[in-house]
């Protein structure tokens, strides 16, 4: 007989959302604790779970079995939080001021 978490999966592959969402919460805490880890920030973490939680369900139809669903969760989760990190780094900090100076020694007076 399968346990209780392959139940679940199984269940949210027929694509019943309600066991899927029963299934995420199991290790929902776990997930947001490994974010914030990655991402440093708490706001961040919870965005990034919720993500987790659509793009998983929206990719079910992907999962091969490979690894369990939970790993497999956290795979697309270590992906959103490195995609969210790289957009970071492509925005730094000074950004509008050195799009400003650009104009300004571009465009003389």
């Amino acid at each position: 007989m399968e346990n209780h978490s392959e139940y679940l999966f199984n269940s949210a592959l027929s694509g019943d959302i309600n066991a899927f969402q029963s299934l995420f919460i199991s290790f929902q805490a776990q997930l947001k604790s490994y974010l914030y880890r990655l991402t440093a920030s708490r706001n961040d973490a919870e965005d990034l779970a919720h993500d987790t939680f659509i793009k998983a369900f929206d990719k079910l139809n992907t999962f091969q079995g490979d690894s369990s669903s939970k790993t497999w969760i956290f795979q697309i989760a270590t992906n959103l939080a490195y995609n969210e990190l790289n957009k970071r780094k492509r925005w730094t900090p000074d950004v509008s001021e050195r799009a400003k100076q650009l104009v300004l020694n571009d465009h003389p007076n």
